[in-house]
């Protein structure tokens, strides 16, 4: 094991939430020792319908579910998060090597697939495919890269955490469009106001901010406000 390339990976994975979904108890007890090489920050679901309440309770940068569940299987599971427009990666895990049926799944919108048991190599390389695809999404020539892992593309007009998609309010999705026309620069309130009719942008600006947990529009004393890019 390359210990330089696990301590780097580290350094990318371990602010992550993440959801993992398995109905064996002992395999999640496993698993969970693990994951926790990796990852901070472990949400447990029991099934693809506990998984899904977890959800839409949370943002997660990363799913890992098994296929085989009681209540709602994987593959039910994943249908219902990209039904919701979402583009967080997911990772399923299979107690069978049935790659015909798991690279299905990887074209309906699936980043990769475990087959059990798995170990901490395997665990690494799928990981390193998983953030390469995210990382891929973030150097596009359209996209804008902000504070706290977050990126806005500015021909999708659509702002990321890691690979999932942040839902936008219209005012919020006018005001980043405006933003991003000219990256750094600087807007006077009252133009913002103007140009968006709305009468509180430092009330817009705060609720973004609230939503997503990050600075990503930054007051500049005494001009404006910008994008707080890298």
């Amino acid at each position: 094991m390359d210990m330089e390339k696990v301590t780097n990976l580290i350094r990318q994975t371990k602010n992550l939430q993440v959801l993992y979904v398995e109905d064996d108890k002992e395999t999640q007890i496993n698993t969970i020792l693990i994951l926790e090489n990796f990852f901070h920050h472990i949400t447990v679901a029991s099934n693809g319908a506990e998984g899904l309440e977890a959800f839409n309770t949370k943002r997660f940068d990363l799913v890992l579910s098994d296929i085989n569940m009681p209540v709602m299987d994987g593959m039910e599971f994943v249908k219902a998060i990209r039904s919701q427009g979402d583009d967080v990666a997911i990772v399923l895990i299979s107690a069978y090597d049935d790659k015909e049926y798991l690279l299905s799944a990887i074209e309906k919108g699936v980043s990769g697939y475990l087959i059990k048991p798995f170990d901490m190599n395997t665990l690494q390389e799928v990981l390193e495919k998983v953030l390469k695809k995210m990382e891929g999404r973030r150097h596009s020539a359209n996209v804008i890269a902000l504070v706290n892992n977050y990126f806005y593309n500015k021909e999708e007009e659509t702002l990321y955490s890691m690979d999932q998609k942040i839902t936008l309010t219209k005012n919020e999705k006018a005001l980043f469009r405006l933003l991003s026309k000219s990256e750094g620069a600087v807007y006077h309130p009252i133009d913002l106001e103007i140009a968006l009719d709305v009468n509180n942008m430092r009330s817009l600006i705060s609720r973004l901010n609230k939503k997503t947990g990050a600075t990503l529009v930054v007051s500049i004393y005494s001009e404006g406000y910008r994008l707080n890019t890298l």
